[in-house]
């Protein structure tokens, strides 16, 4: 799994372990998922200003890679 950062306009950090992050407009939000495709986290989208990968394991890499 990845290490998500994310950067709210409040400068407040948090970092979430998922697979993957997709964004949903209709929602207004970001929703993280694990390898089995169950949601682990929903970060409304409003006050995010970034979110940056800062770690993945190697098995990642290489099928991204």
């Amino acid at each position: 799994m990845a290490q998500y950062t994310i950067t709210f306009d409040n400068g407040r950090r948090e970092t979430i372990s998922a697979v993957n992050v997709n964004y949903e407009p209709d929602e207004s939000q970001y929703r993280f998922v694990d390898e089995h495709g169950r949601h682990v986290a929903f970060v409304p989208g409003l006050n995010v200003l970034s979110i940056v990968v800062t770690e993945w394991t190697d098995d990642e890499k290489a099928v991204s890679g």
